[in-house]
């Protein structure tokens, strides 16, 4: 097992104590492999070391080998024995940025690596060839260091490590390894003797076991000549690990010598090795940067990111930051590229909202405490989005926003004052800085029961919407699709679907005074009044009706939303329930998952239908009706696959500014929400194939019960609840259908399962109602549905489009023209 018991709180980057302990516990099998193959050869580490620092070298000085073990030795002893304490920092030290810059360029090169604002700077000046070239990029780079460089900033020298272990017959053996070891060692002490180049240690390439940080350890004892700027006036190690067999080892290595301070993790060369793509979305490399991290924590290491090619790219430098902190590293390694600097330690410097949580989780005083999860992803506890998660919080979390805060302090000073900036870069003067700030909007904690706001769009509807709003939700209704029989009601012009009418009603409502809303809880009373048609120009409105708080405390608005025309007409009328992010000082009755029964208005299309004859109906209706009977249950097998692509586009066709519908970069997909109306109407439209054409219909009820992220793909049940003429008009029936959206389930598996009648008969508003039927009769639907639609539609009765002679007639009529196409 991974000695988990054993990380660092100081060390732990409490960001990574989030969403991907699952991805770490997928490849875990990889990581205990890992550490059972690194216990299984730490016993031969001695005997390696002997044979090649003893043994093949009899004339070497044996200074500091046997010490060296016995430290090593008592580092694991001493680790055992303290199994139930936290391990401490063994360097309080803070990196997040080591540039490793090539030396072989001008001296302006080493300049800009230095001025760069790097905690730590390695320089590589042994891939030099000769060995006064060598010398000469040591002095140049002494002279840089000297002039331009930071106080907190720290400089290592490359060096190649795999010196104790036979690689290759055709290449160096380890003997000959470690004398060109000693020779670059003598090379750095002239350079140091002459130049006074200033060094806090090496950065380890190669490093294969133990073995190497030990034999290093040995072969710099014997150049005690080389003096470093640590109190002890000894180096600091820097290992990286980057084969096999260094990962199999790398809590051995971590914990092979007291100068190792920070211990790097390149997933490169190991992704050549097994052939795999070097990339974070990679399961075995994130198992590679999970073992890497909890040896390095586990050691009290600073733990640090190698290099990936393509990293240049600032978007994907982002990503891999971002996933490097889930995974624990502190900082990460840049190749040559300076100017990333900057972005990197922003990038790896924890940001407002995880300085709040750490503070928050700071205060708390001894024993377990409450606290809640914050919407921002960047933080220390996981939200999941829906309800509230309440989580304990006791001193493991105090400790580890502690140390976060610790950490932060370290990070302060690393800043350089003006007068600094000004001589670097040639300036007088410092350039005056000015902070940013946001507009300030009216929100939605001003609004009282009552008030009325008008949208701060108005838009004029051309047919080129229709055909977007076809191309997005589908629709076969002869009736909103096509203009022939929509003239032959009346209508000059192409007339709006419900369904877009609808959500330009409600979204247009969304502005600065609403866009802060949480989550979309329902729509209630959507009626359509009057047709919009094409060439028209509408705004939209809507009225706080009620407010209320949750149990938790957020607050929940009902409003009502209207659609008006540019004569001054309402078109549409609907209600919706809102939820918003909790605020401090918010008012309100207590929150009722009732709904309230409100007067609805008047709908001039359905006067017009009744109006109408029974022939000039059936006239319209073109498609097959099927019978319904009360109770009868239908699963549709069209289901609709709603991506990234569909929800921004949805958004800003109606202008929805919620970050929650379009902010990837600020959240994860689980974070994203599809917006409420899109759901809706993706699975009302997968039902319309089977319920043939309708003519009115109104939606009495829409309550969405669980999340519905991008990529999620909806399907839909409907039952019939009740089928009854219309007392108005002898051709027509009112069918009312309670619709249920699943997501993410094959439709077809549901016709082997016997579905509890409770879940479509009984009124259930809460999520949790759902969930408890579902979990108790209907586990394949538990925590799928994502909304609840109760509607009612009007259209033809079957028998009467059947009967109808003139109806039969036109048929016959249509079917022998359609026949001259065949001849």
């Amino acid at each position: 097992m991974l000695r988990l018991h054993r990380i660092s709180p100081s060390r732990t980057c409490a960001y990574g104590l989030r969403q991907h302990v699952g991805r770490a516990a997928r490849s875990s099998h990889l990581a205990a492999t890992a550490s059972a193959h690194s216990t299984t050869i730490s016993s031969c580490s001695h005997d390696r070391v002997t044979s090649f620092l003893g043994a093949r070298d009899p004339g070497w000085p044996r200074i500091g080998l046997s010490s060296g073990l016995q430290q090593s030795a008592s580092l694991c002893s001493s680790a055992a024995s303290e199994k139930e304490e936290p391990c401490k920092p063994r360097h309080s030290l803070d990196i997040r940025s080591c540039l490793l810059t090539d030396c072989s360029k001008s001296e302006k090169h080493i300049r800009n690596a230095v001025v760069s604002g790097a905690d730590a700077v390695a320089l590589d000046v042994f891939s030099l060839n000769g060995e006064d070239e060598v010398l000469a990029a040591l002095a140049i780079a002494a002279n840089v260091i000297d002039k331009y460089s930071p106080s907190y900033q720290l400089h290592f020298i490359q060096l190649d490590a795999d010196i104790t272990q036979e690689v290759d017959p055709n290449l160096p053996s380890p003997f000959e390894r470690q004398e060109h070891l000693a020779t670059r060692l003598r090379l750095l002490s002239a350079a140091q003797e002459k130049h006074n180049l200033s060094l806090d240690g090496f950065v380890l390439r190669k490093v294969q076991d133990a073995g190497d940080v030990l034999a290093v350890e040995r072969i710099l004892a014997a150049h005690g000549d080389i003096s470093f700027k640590s109190k002890k006036k000894q180096p600091s190690f820097i290992p990286v690990i980057e084969t096999p067999m260094s990962y199999f080892n790398a809590l051995q290595i971590a914990e092979s010598s007291r100068m190792n301070v920070a211990m790097i993790a390149s997933s490169s060369l190991f992704a050549e090795y097994v052939q795999c793509k070097d990339d974070s979305d990679n399961e075995t490399v994130n198992a590679l940067k999970v073992i890497s991290t909890v040896a390095a924590h586990a050691a009290g290491l600073v733990s640090l990111s190698g290099w990936q090619s393509g990293d240049a790219d600032p978007s994907r430098l982002s990503r891999l930051a971002k996933e490097d902190r889930i995974c624990g590293f502190d900082g990460k390694v840049i190749l040559d590229q300076a100017g990333l600097v900057p972005y990197v330690n922003h990038l790896y410097t924890m940001q407002g909202v995880e300085m709040n949580i750490a503070k928050e989780l700071a205060a708390l005083e001894g024993g377990t405490t409450r606290t809640e999860d914050h919407e921002d992803t960047a933080g220390l506890t996981v939200q999941d989005a829906g309800a509230r998660i309440r989580q304990f919080k006791g001193p493991p979390h105090r400790a580890i926003a502690e140390a976060a805060l610790r950490k932060q302090a370290l990070q302060q000073p690393k800043i350089h004052e003006g007068a600094e900036f000004a001589r670097l870069l040639g300036s007088q003067e410092p350039p005056r800085l000015i902070q940013g700030e946001k507009m300030e909007y009216k929100t939605h904690e001003r609004l009282e029961v009552g008030d009325v706001v008008r949208c701060p769009y108005e838009f004029t509807i051309n047919e080129s919407w229709i055909t977007m709003w076809h191309m997005l939700i589908y629709n076969p209704r002869t009736a909103e699709f096509s203009a022939k029989h929509q003239y032959r009601f009346g209508s000059v012009r192409p007339v709006l679907p419900f369904t877009l009418a609808n959500a330009l009603c409600l979204g247009m409502s969304v502005s600065k005074l609403t866009e802060k809303a949480r989550f979309h809880l329902g729509m209630y009373d959507s009626i359509m009044i009057r047709p919009l048609e094409a060439g028209d120009t509408f705004r939209a409105f809507f009225r706080v009706d009620s407010k209320s708080l949750t149990k938790d405390g957020y607050p929940v608005f009902d409003t009502s939303h209207a659609l008006v025309n540019q004569d001054d007409k309402l078109v549409f009328r609907s209600r919706k329930k809102t939820m918003f992010p909790m605020e401090a000082g918010q008012l309100g009755t207590d929150y009722s998952d009732a709904i309230v029964k409100r007067p609805r208005p008047v709908s001039y299309i359905r006067r017009n239908l009744l109006s109408k004859t029974t022939a000039e109906l059936v006239s319209r209706s073109t498609q097959d009706l099927p019978e319904f009977t009360k109770g009868q249950v239908i699963i549709h097998p069209l289901v609709r696959s709603i991506d990234k692509s569909d929800s921004v586009y949805f958004s800003n066709l109606l202008r929805i500014t919620n970050e929650f519908h379009t902010n990837f970069y600020k959240y994860d997909r689980e974070q994203i929400f599809v917006p409420g109306p899109l759901v809706l109407f993706g699975a009302l439209s997968n039902s319309l194939p089977d319920l043939g054409e309708s003519l009115y219909h109104e939606l009495d009820v829409a309550t969405h019960i669980n999340k519905f992220n991008p990529g999620d793909t909806v399907g839909t049940l409907t039952y019939v609840v009740d089928v009854k003429p219309v007392d108005e008009h002898e051709a027509l029936e009112e069918v009312t259908l309670k619709q249920i959206g699943v997501k993410n389930i094959d439709m077809q598996s549901l016709l082997r399962v016997r579905l509890p009648e409770s879940l479509f008969l009984e009124d259930l508003i809460r999520p949790s109602d759902y969930e408890k039927i579902c979990r108790q009769y209907c586990p394949q639907l538990q925590r799928r549905i994502v909304v609840n639609v109760l509607r009612r539609v009007l259209r033809m009765k079957p028998s009467m489009v059947q009967s109808t002679q003139q109806d039969v007639k036109r048929q016959e009529q249509a079917a022998n023209s359609a026949n001259q196409w065949f001849v």
